[in-house]
């Protein structure tokens, strides 16, 4: 039976579109939207640098005062990754270091964005540091290098030279020299010869120079009291051979003997001999030793005596 409901009212017929009507619509609706949203859309600039890129170069080592092998190449691109051409890249070191060179030390950027230079190390061993700058901003990038001493030009004395001691005893100090590449720098590896002159020995004939360019001996002096020396010597170096003098002094007192020379003297009674009667203080190794006092007596007979040094 019908609903009351029902008497008076028609009720419309439900329109269903075709399927492929419905997606028409869809497709334009986003078209009109993304129409509606393009005049709000904005694209990055072209050609603005925002990133500054290393390329290669970094980590190299070479000796001092030489080009790197390969160039120090960076890379410029915008916000896009988009590479950005003939822009200026400045090469400049951190810190100080003499003799630092760039070749160009500014350089602009090719089709690829990319900008290079040779790098030229300093003068001083050790790790250095360079960085490549965007001229027109803040964007940069940071080298670094390790610097070698370069070969060995100069041989030096460090100390030892102008020693006292006793004779067949060890100097105080060891006798030290120190050898070095054309700009100072400390070479390590290189052989130094050494040798005793006027008695004595050197603790070794031939010594490797260390980290530090030097090489070192213990020199003990000789049983001959006076002047002695010792020698340092690397082939082919400025400044080879150095020589280190030293002066020996007489051990301690030992020993007491007559001058043969002024013994077994005669003369007339009441007057002084001819010759003054000598003896000699000597150490164990028959130096003689300056400094000790000496008492005198008349044994036998009468007479006086004087003394003199």
């Amino acid at each position: 039976m019908p609903s009351p409901r029902d008497h008076g009212h028609q009720t419309r017929p439900v329109k269903h579109f075709p399927r492929s009507i419905r997606w028409f619509l869809l497709i334009a609706l986003a078209g009109a939207s993304l129409q509606c949203n393009e005049d709000k859309l904005i694209l990055p600039p072209e050609g603005t640098p925002t990133d500054i890129e290393l390329i290669s170069g970094d980590h190299q080592t070479a000796v001092v005062g030489t080009p790197l092998a390969d160039s120090l190449i960076v890379r410029l691109t915008d916000s896009k990754d988009r590479p950005v051409a003939d822009t200026l890249v400045t090469f400049k070191l951190v810190g100080s270091n003499a003799g630092t060179d760039f070749i160009p030390d500014t350089a602009r950027t090719d089709t690829d964005g990319r900008a290079r230079a040779k790098w030229v190390l300093g003068q001083t061993v050790g790790d250095q540091e360079v960085q490549a700058v965007l001229v027109a901003g803040t964007l940069k990038v940071t080298f670094q290098a390790t610097a070698t001493a370069g070969p060995a030009t100069t041989l030096t004395a460090v100390r030892g030279d102008q020693q006292t001691g006793q004779v067949g005893t060890a100097l105080a100090d060891s006798l030290v020299v120190k050898v070095t590449d054309q700009f100072g720098n400390p070479v390590s590896g290189f052989s130094v010869s050494w040798s005793a002159h006027g008695g004595g020995t050197v603790s070794a004939a031939t010594v490797n120079t260390g980290a530090n360019g030097q090489a070192a001996v213990q020199r003990v002096l000789g049983n001959t009291a006076g002047p002695q020396s010792a020698e340092a010597d690397a082939a082919g170096l400025n400044g080879s051979p150095l020589v280190f003098t030293h002066t020996a002094g007489a051990g301690s007192a030992t020993t007491m003997v007559k001058d043969p020379v002024t013994d077994g003297q005669f003369g007339l009674v009441g007057q002084e001999l001819t010759d003054s009667i000598v003896v000699i203080i000597k150490d164990a190794s028959g130096n003689g030793v300056a400094g000790k006092t000496v008492l005198w007596t008349i044994a036998t007979g009468a007479g006086t005596r004087s003394c003199k040094s």
